[in-house]
């Protein structure tokens, strides 16, 4: 199977996607961040744009949540109509043509680097937009605080490696929209508290499972590097100018 990878497209600049998927590919998967103001608009652009062309494979970013409250966005998205042909993951499992897809937002356990996940967490809730633009629930109201995003975190994680255990590896492939190593994030980065919203060291559970393939977004630079046997790739647009190395056409086969 030939799967094109995109993600952070950020359609809320205004700034269009263009692209047509590759003549090759069979599947696309978008790891996140289409749109703002829930899921369903970015469910609906996907479902316009590319579903009626192959197969969408699809995880929320956080900026999916941006102007809205996660758990009625969450609701919203298992409750919509009209978007076959798109197979949205929030921990969940899309079989397409024998590959099992698994995966979510995955958020971040603010341990990355050694970092002591409290002070993490207290640094990231004052400079993080996701703490300041993303409600956890409208009716009762309720902010959204990182102790939600490290309590999601843990749901999704816990969710993968059930799934994986459960299944052939190689014919199984992760997606979500943080990165699941550190080797993710720019070394520019890596002594800045907040990477500790981007990424999580996932890598053993990746080393014993196996999977073929990764797929995450959130970091806007392209990865492709290996963790044991497994594939890490992330190719995002990212935000207008803004220089990614976004790579139009790059279809990864498993």
């Amino acid at each position: 199977m030939k799967i094109w990878v995109i993600s952070d497209l950020h359609l809320e600049f205004g700034e269009p996607f263009d692209f047509e998927p590759p003549a090759d590919a069979d599947v696309v998967v978008c790891a996140g961040d289409v749109l703002t103001k829930g899921i369903v608009p970015s469910l609906r652009w996907l479902t316009k744009q590319l579903a009626g062309k192959l197969p969408v494979v699809f995880a929320a970013g956080n900026h999916e949540f941006y102007g809205d409250a996660l758990r009625e966005s969450l609701k919203e998205a298992e409750m919509a109509e009209g978007h076959s042909g798109v197979h949205f993951l929030e921990n969940a499992v899309a079989e397409i043509d024998g590959v099992s897809f698994i995966g979510g937002t995955l958020w971040s356990d603010f341990r990355l680097f050694g970092y002591n996940p409290q002070v993490a967490m207290s640094y990231t809730a004052h400079d993080m937009n996701d703490y300041n633009k993303i409600r956890l629930s409208k009716n009762p109201y309720a902010k959204f605080r990182p102790i939600d995003s490290y309590k999601k975190h843990v749901e999704t994680r816990e969710f993968i490696a059930s799934e994986l255990r459960e299944r052939p590896a190689r014919s199984a492939v992760f997606v979500t929209h943080h990165a699941p190593s550190p080797r993710s994030v720019a070394a520019e980065f890596r002594h800045d508290p907040l990477s500790a919203c981007y990424a999580s060291d996932l890598e053993e559970l990746i080393l014993e499972t196996r999977p073929a393939l990764w797929v995450h977004g959130h970091v806007h630079h392209r990865n492709d590097y290996y963790v044991g046997s497994t594939r890490i790739v992330s190719n995002p647009r990212g935000y207008p100018r803004e220089q990614t190395q976004f790579e139009p056409g790059l279809v990864v086969e498993v």
